[in-house]
């Protein structure tokens, strides 16, 4: 990842913490949500989600979404900079294969939103 910093007076008052607070849940699945992924933050390691909560999209945390991002560049970077016909077949189906371990291990599962390496080889 990368860090940025800024002065807090150039955020808009859309950004401001308590009127960001308006907007999130407040329950008790939340609360311990938010604790696991500030603590793991702290200690710059990945949340550790237990029961199988951490293949569903809305338990998706920061580090995960970076994850998702960050293959993402990388897999346009080497489509961008395939030479010819076959470095780029070869980028996408490795793209694709990243994608569908992504997808599995994330629980992304809605349709039309995926298209997967078999999809890819059936056409």
């Amino acid at each position: 990842g990368w860090t940025e910093r800024f002065n807090a007076f150039e955020l808009g008052d859309d950004m401001r913490l308590k009127r960001l607070r308006d907007d999130w849940a407040d329950d008790a699945r939340s609360r311990s949500l938010a604790v696991q992924e500030w603590r793991a933050a702290m200690e710059n390691r990945p949340p550790f989600l237990d029961g199988g909560r951490e293949r569903h999209p809305e338990n998706l945390s920061t580090h995960d979404m970076e994850r998702l991002v960050s293959e993402a560049f990388a897999i346009a970077a080497n489509l961008n900079s395939a030479a010819d016909d076959d470095e780029y077949r070869a980028a996408m189906s490795e793209g694709l294969h990243t994608f569908d371990m992504l997808r599995e291990r994330y629980g992304l599962t809605q349709d039309g939103l995926w298209i997967t390496a078999t999809d890819m080889n059936e056409s």
